[in-house]
Order: C-alpha cells, then structure tokens, then sequence
C-alpha cells in the first residue's frame, strides 16, 4: 500500500497547489530528486489514487469552494491502486490557510453503508467505531443527506523531506466520472479534467517552507489554483469547463 497516513488523526499543515505542463512538472521532479526521498509507500515511479466525494443535496461542498469560503470541508472516500481492501473515510478540512485531515480504515461492508446509507447501527460495529473520522462522515450522510457526487483518479508521484516534514506530489492524469459502482474496476470509465497535458503540484508542509525548496519549485509555468480536484472535476462532469 502507498501514500496513506496510517494516524487517524493528522495535525493542521499547510498546502498549496499549482496547475503545470508537461514540461515544467517534469522539470520540478527532476530538480527536487536529488533533495526529497520518495515516499516510502510508493512503489515504482507512482500510485493511482482514486476518491468518492460526497456532497450536499444543495452541492454546499461544491459551491463553497467556489465562493473561496474561508472555512470548509470535504468528504471523501479513498482507495490507493484499487485495493478494495484498505478503503480510507477522510474528512479534509479547510482554516483560511491550514488545512487538516482525520482519516480512518474502514470495510467494504461500512464503504456500502455508507454509499447507500443503510444501517447506522451496523456502520458502527468496526474496530473503528470511535474513529473521528467515521463519526463526522456519518453524520453528514445520514443528517444532512450527503451522497457520492463524484469520483476523481489520477497517478501520484509522491516525495518528502524529513527534516521539515515537506510533502510535494505530482498528480497526473486527473479524471473523474460517477460510475460509483465500478469504484474498485481497474477498467472504470472515466473522463479528463484538465486540458490535455496539464496537472496538479501540491506543496504541503508545517510551519515553514524552507528557502531551498522554495527555489527548487521555482520552474516554468506554475499557476497558483485555490481550486481543489473535486470541484475541478464537478466542473468538467456538469459541462462548465
């Protein structure tokens, strides 16, 4: 398995993306080789990631993002390679420039609980039934009606740098689709979300950003995006890109 966090729990850091060609993604990793160390749970040149977004029945996700609100959230449910067995609820949330993720393992069994919103009482008899995680998935799903509004994949080449706790991540390939039950179908049908060779670079870290790496990701054209990979994606599915 690669490019998870094991904790349930993951302290506020910061993060900031940046939409790139082909050219200057390659560019940036190849400059950034020789000082961060691929992430430990990648194995081979990238993963594929892939996540169900689920939203309001108002699309309050979406349209947050959109307005840029200042605190938000999003809820997602995440399989690394699509090993349907190791499924993670996510519940990321947003403070103006911090972000914060609180994650949980859960079965197959809780992932179509959770889809359909069937028992509550049956989502909570896991070893994680006091996760924070699951508790604030669930009480979006079955309170306020959130339901799967989009998947997003994409392959992710992944690199850190101890000392400061820096994470960069190349996402390449990004495409979404709502063919929700072919979630864990290698062959799942799905469409672009950017325009063709243009990805995703993310740059997270704690408290500071340090200047040698700030110099390493100065390459080409980066345009800095406040826009996440959902929203992108509920753009290009909902034909307004």
């Amino acid at each position: 398995m690669c490019g998870f966090q094991e904790n349930d729990e993951m302290t506020g850091r910061k993060e900031l993306k940046f939409l790139c060609d082909d050219r200057t993604l390659i560019q940036v990793e190849n400059r950034i080789k020789g000082v961060m160390k691929r992430d430990i749970h990648q194995d081979g040149d990238s993963y594929e990631i892939r996540s169900i977004y689920f939203d309001s029945p108002s699309d309050r996700c979406y349209y947050e993002n959109q307005s840029g609100t200042g605190t938000r959230s999003k809820y997602r449910i995440r399989i690394y390679n699509c090993d349907g067995d190791y499924i993670r609820a996510e519940v990321k949330s947003k403070y103006y420039d911090t972000t914060k993720k609180v994650s949980t393992k859960i079965s197959r069994d809780q992932f179509k609980l959770l889809k359909k919103r069937g028992s509550l009482e049956m989502l909570f008899t896991g070893e994680n039934r006091d996760a924070t995680a699951l508790k604030q998935f669930a009480d979006k799903v079955y309170a306020e009606g959130f339901s799967p509004a989009a998947i997003v994949r994409y392959d992710r080449s992944a690199y850190t740098y101890s000392p400061c706790n820096v994470r960069v991540t190349f996402d390449r390939n990004i495409s979404a689709c709502t063919a929700f039950d072919h979630f864990f179908d290698p062959a799942m049908p799905a469409r672009p979300v950017c325009e063709p060779g243009i990805h995703v670079l993310e740059v997270k870290y704690d408290e500071f950003l340090p200047d040698h790496i700030c110099t390493l990701l100065m390459a080409g054209d980066m345009r800095r995006t406040s826009f996440s990979k959902y929203y992108m994606a509920r753009n290009m599915l909902m034909g307004r890109t």
